[in-house]
């Protein structure tokens, strides 16, 4: 007799095999493929072992020292290097290099520069400068007499954003980047022109 579960009380998250009718945890050394018995409850249940495979990564091992052992890595003194950093120069193992932008790095010159901006593909955050465009859009239309600043605002974060793109080689987004510009710069336009409107009323009721 297979067990059977209500998948609808179990909803938790995953803690390793368990038996399906009473929960108990099941060593993955005693699972086999098939049908098995609990150790707890001692009900019937069908189960398939399944092993993953431990990803390995190739470090070769320093063998020895003079020219025929090659360099060692300059943060792990055991293994090979296999490259040099593209910045600061210095030995790296396979563990330790990182590929962008064609060229090999160490953690510690890819960290900073990412930070800096300069290897593109390597930045961790990135400004929605389209987002916060077209937030500045929003507000200049439902509040005019602030959309000459506002505008102004909207068409100077398009504009960084639209360098930004152009740093990383990016095509898409631009566009729209254009768009909320020509549309902030219109409601620069109609702010201005409200200000002129009430101006010249004010000046005509003052001459009356």
């Amino acid at each position: 007799m297979v067990a059977r579960s209500k998948l609808g009380r179990w909803r938790v998250g995953y803690a390793g095999t368990s038996c399906p009718r009473c929960r108990a945890l099941v060593r993955h050394e005693d699972v086999r493929t098939g049908e098995q018995a609990c150790r707890t409850c001692g009900g019937l249940f069908e189960a398939v072992r399944f092993d993953p495979v431990k990803p390995v990564v190739a470090v070769p091992v320093l063998a020895g020292v003079g020219p025929e052992g090659g360099a060692p890595c300059a943060r792990h003194a055991r293994n090979q290097a296999v490259a040099s950093c593209g910045r600061c120069g210095q030995f790296m193992c396979s563990l330790c290099r990182i590929d962008a932008e064609g060229k090999a790095y160490c953690p510690p010159c890819f960290d900073r520069l990412s930070s800096e901006g300069s290897i593109p593909g390597g930045a961790m955050r990135l400004r929605n400068w389209g987002g916060i465009a077209g937030a500045c859009l929003v507000a200049s239309y439902f509040m005019l007499f602030i959309a000459p600043i506002v505008g102004t605002a909207g068409v100077y974060f398009c504009a960084k954003g639209i360098g930004d793109k152009r740093k990383r080689n990016e095509r898409d987004g631009v566009a729209r980047l254009y768009f909320l510009m020509a549309f902030n710069l219109l409601s620069v336009v109609a702010g201005v022109g409200m200000y002129a409107v009430m101006l010249g009323a004010a000046v005509s009721a003052g001459k009356r």
